[in-house]
């Protein structure tokens, strides 16, 4: 599966169904390993909070990308980068947001025009401004370049929920950033 960073301090999303056990390793782009720990799991929405505990872990000022909690619109271009299995690169893939709930009208999820595959579950799904909108999830397996993203209000939903279970968790991770990657070519 694929993760990506909402804070600096180490702090990652991920879907819950790509994780087993209570740790996992993350890599970066650049190939180097971290140990984590999984530091809150919501089984039903199908999001994970990952903390980076490996002691060689630099962390970041800030991050490139803001997460916005309010929706898309019908239409609008987006993009994903996550890793394909059985590659261990990252990936590139873009379509457009197909509508404005997920499979069976589900209001917590996204469906995009977006060819998905195994290892992308996780992945951040961006906008055009490069702001997060969502966390690609699943996909339809009858039908092709039908995927679904988790919406990214329910990414904050879930970091209250974490707050009001333990009252200092929530105070290190900050998801929201100035818009670093706004007007800059996507290449």
């Amino acid at each position: 599966g694929s993760a990506f960073l909402i804070d600096g301090n180490g702090y990652l999303v991920t879907n819950a169904h790509v994780l087993k056990g209570s740790s996992a390793v993350v890599a970066n782009n650049k190939g180097q390993e971290f140990k984590t720990v999984i530091a809150y799991v919501d089984n039903a929405k199908d999001l994970a909070i990952l903390k980076i505990t490996d002691k060689d872990f630099n962390q970041l000022k800030s991050l490139p990308y803001d997460m916005k909690s309010s929706d898309a619109s019908l239409g609008d271009d987006i993009f994903t980068l996550s890793y394909r299995y059985p590659r261990n690169d990252i990936t590139y893939n873009k379509g457009y947001l197909s509508a404005l709930s997920g499979f069976d009208g589900d209001t917590s999820t996204i469906q995009i025009a977006l060819l998905a595959n195994p290892g992308n579950s996780g992945g951040p799904v961006f906008n055009r401004n490069g702001d997060i909108i969502g966390i690609l999830s699943t996909r339809e397996a009858n039908v092709q370049g039908v995927s679904f993203a988790i919406k990214a209000r329910e990414v904050y939903q879930r970091l209250d929920d974490w707050r009001q279970a333990d009252s200092t968790a929530i105070d290190r991770v900050d998801v929201s950033r100035p818009e670093n990657l706004k007007g800059i070519q996507r290449v």
